[in-house]
């Protein structure tokens, strides 16, 4: 595996957590204010839904963003250290 790839899939991983931590507090949110009258059945089936499917897509799509954008993900982060090293 090379270093791009590599990279890609850790910071895919990476990204992908405070995305499905947004993207759970929207879904708490709405239940919060409109919790609804669904049988068990029912949630069990989203939940379900959920982490089969947009977990995975979720960070599959973040990792293909870092695959695509690995030189300006890599200047920007040179350029924050070479910021914080100037302070």
């Amino acid at each position: 595996m090379n270093k791009r790839t590599k990279f890609s899939l850790l910071w895919g991983l990476d990204v992908s957590k405070g995305v499905l931590f947004l993207i759970a507090v929207v879904a708490a949110i709405k239940v919060m204010f409109n919790p609804g009258n669904d049988p068990m059945e029912v949630i069990l089936w989203r939940l379900l839904e959920i982490s089969i499917l947009i977990v995975p897509l979720v960070i599959i799509g973040c990792a293909i963003y870092g695959y695509i954008n690995y030189e300006s993900i890599l200047e920007k982060d040179k350029e924050a250290q070479d910021k914080k090293e100037n302070r």
